[in-house]
């Protein structure tokens, strides 16, 4: 695997997180400040002004002849959705209808999009009075304006990235003390240590992304097999924080969680949050959540699936 793929996938991870995470104006200021990356010589956000607000508007790709508005709710609500797009549209007509020909419609589920809104957008592009038509950008448009940044802006945006010197680097000294911080965990029944099948990482549906930070980690993983080795007057050493790892990974199932937003959960709950970690102790992180994922029962085990 190149150097390349890890640090992509490491960006990749990171922005499929906040984007499922961000939600009211988080989300919108953190769709601005990808658009302000990639079209900075174009992409205007537009600042709400007391009682003027902002004309229906959150940015403007003013080469593209595009306006913007952006909306993260917690959930669909049918009604509220299909009126907030009736009014947003007719405002950005009425304010900014001859600076633009395409009013797009940006929103933070990466699910999909209701069918009565992809209706809606159709309906109105379709109307004979009307001189606009309408878009929609989510997820993956979004993650390819992305990855046609350069590496300081996505650093810039989403923190420094793991490379494969990252887990190359990692050693016994590196992994104890993420070790040592799963034993402040609750304790939990002991847990039987298996082999992973070989089809549990995509059976878990984790992204691509995930998959290969996962797999970045297995790398490194014998060097937290090589710390159990060294507890030799704590025999069950291993088979503690297994089924201390193994119930955290339940709870976070059961509330929700989604896989990819597991990993890096787990990773905080070893060893704190990403912001005050170093690449190399990131990377350790994955190694040991890597070890757990493959010789502990934590993630699904397809092998227990009934047919």
């Amino acid at each position: 695997m190149e150097v390349q793929d890890a640090e992509q996938a490491f960006w990749g991870l990171k922005f499929k997180l906040r984007f499922l995470e961000a939600t009211g104006n988080e989300f919108q200021a953190f769709v601005q400040r990808i658009l302000e990356l990639r079209f900075p010589d174009e992409f205007m956000v537009v600042k709400p002004a007391g009682r003027d607000g902002d004309w229906k508007s959150d940015g403007l790709l003013t080469k593209q002849r595009r306006i913007l508005q952006i909306y993260a709710p917690e959930g669909w609500n049918k009604s509220a959705s299909l009126k907030k797009i009736e009014e947003d549209f007719a405002g950005a007509v009425q304010y900014w209808g001859d600076t633009f020909d395409v009013w797009t419609f940006i929103h933070n589920d990466i699910k999909g999009t209701p069918p009565y809104v992809i209706a809606k957008l159709h309906e109105l592009s379709d109307s004979d009075d009307s001189k606009h038509t309408c878009e929609l950008w989510s997820y993956a448009k979004l993650r390819e304006f992305i990855f046609e940044l350069k590496n300081e802006q996505l650093t810039e945006l989403l923190g420094l990235p793991l490379t494969r010197d990252d887990f190359i680097s990692v050693e016994v000294k590196d992994v104890a003390p993420l070790l040592r911080a799963i034993e402040d965990a609750p304790p939990a029944p002991p847990s039987a240590i298996r082999a992973v099948p070989p089809n549990k990482l995509s059976h878990n549906e984790l992204s691509s992304d995930a998959e290969h930070l996962i797999t970045m980690g297995m790398f490194r993983s014998h060097e937290v097999k090589k710390y159990f080795e060294n507890q030799q007057m704590r025999p069950m050493f291993r088979d503690d924080l297994g089924a201390r790892f193994k119930a955290q990974y339940t709870s976070l199932r059961d509330s929700g969680r989604q896989p990819d937003m597991i990993v890096t959960d787990l990773m905080t709950w070893i060893a704190g949050p990403s912001y005050s970690m170093t690449p190399v102790v990131q990377a350790a992180a994955l190694a040991v959540v890597a070890f757990f994922f493959e010789e502990c029962d934590i993630f699904e085990d397809p092998s227990k699936e009934s047919s």
